[in-house]
């Protein structure tokens, strides 16, 4: 049995990975999610706190950690503050974790404005920058999904440039699904079977 941890990215709640995580349950893998708290009146530091808070009271170790858009900033920090609990990091479509840098900063940095993707706001998460050691997330296995027909793509293919270049160095894994952003609604049964490429048995 496995320990899978779903976080999801902004402006949706944990029943967005209602049909993946039933497949992953179908498996007898434990997977367990939460709606972060109010991105207008939260913080990164919060959402990175809050699924820190679910692994310690859930007594989990060797998490297969899962983040979806934002959800990739804060999978980021969790795995930064407790890197021995964690045995994988995945990042569904989202963008890639940079020190110093705010979601909102990375749009600007591909020279695209944050406020003209649909839904996203400068809430306090957005606009608060992530701070984490390099070194400590090179050494983490990552896997990096890229959605082919993602709403993002403008952010995204930058992404999957930056991590297809640097692999082996960075110790990503790295595969693509032919689904909009949200891959868990679109391809559940295709993203389930990239998830379960790293759990420990199947049943």
């Amino acid at each position: 049995m496995s320990n899978y941890v779903l976080v999801h990215g902004g402006s949706v709640t944990e029943a967005i990975w209602n049909d993946l995580a039933a497949l992953l349950k179908q498996q007898g893998h434990k997977v367990n999610t939460l709606t972060l708290s109010d991105e207008k009146n939260s913080s990164l530091t919060n959402h990175i706190s809050e699924v820190c808070t679910i692994i310690e009271k859930e007594k989990l170790d060797d998490v297969l950690l899962v983040g979806h858009s934002y959800g990739g900033l804060v999978i980021a920090g969790v795995g930064d503050k407790m890197p021995e609990k964690i045995k994988r990091e995945i990042y569904l479509d989202t963008c890639l974790p940079t020190n110093g840098e705010s979601l909102f900063g990375l749009f600007k940095k591909y020279g695209l404005s944050p406020e003209a993707f649909e839904g996203l706001d400068p809430f306090p998460p957005y606009v608060e920058p992530l701070r984490f050691d390099e070194e400590k997330f090179r050494a983490m296995p990552k896997t990096y999904v890229h959605c082919k027909r993602s709403e993002f793509l403008a952010v995204t293919v930058h992404v999957r440039n930056a991590i297809l270049q640097r692999m082996a160095e960075d110790n990503w894994e790295y595969f693509e699904i032919d689904s909009r952003h949200t891959c868990m609604v679109d391809k559940p049964r295709e993203t389930s079977e990239i998830l379960l490429r790293y759990a420990d048995c199947r049943v």
